[in-house]
């Protein structure tokens, strides 16, 4: 479940700011992950590159109207409790980050 996400908000300076809406992840061992909140978020395969902590992800397409594309999201911290990934938007260049904590 995420708990925190790192923006700019109002172009005020990027720092972490508290999430009132959680965004879920599972990462099964058979290399399939899900993405959901209330509803399905989407979901395929990932792999894991432990030498450069690339995390990459390629969502299938589905039901929802998501189309099938791959996303590279650097890990910076993997814990047994946490979760650190951010995100280099291909579209605006913003740095996006997300802050997971494991819920058993």
């Amino acid at each position: 479940m995420n708990t925190a996400v790192y923006s700019d908000p109002l172009n005020g300076g990027y720092g972490w700011e508290v999430v009132t809406r959680h965004e879920f992840v599972t990462f099964n061992p058979n290399e399939q992950f899900a993405f959901f909140t209330d509803v399905p978020g989407g979901g395929g395969r990932y792999s894991y590159n432990v030498a450069s902590n690339d995390l990459l992800l390629h969502f299938a397409a589905d039901l929802y109207g998501n189309t099938a594309r791959s996303e590279i999201r650097k890990v910076e911290t993997m814990t047994e409790d946490k979760l650190i990934v951010a995100f280099v938007s291909p579209i605006n260049g913003m740095i996006y980050k997300t802050e997971y904590s494991r819920i058993n």
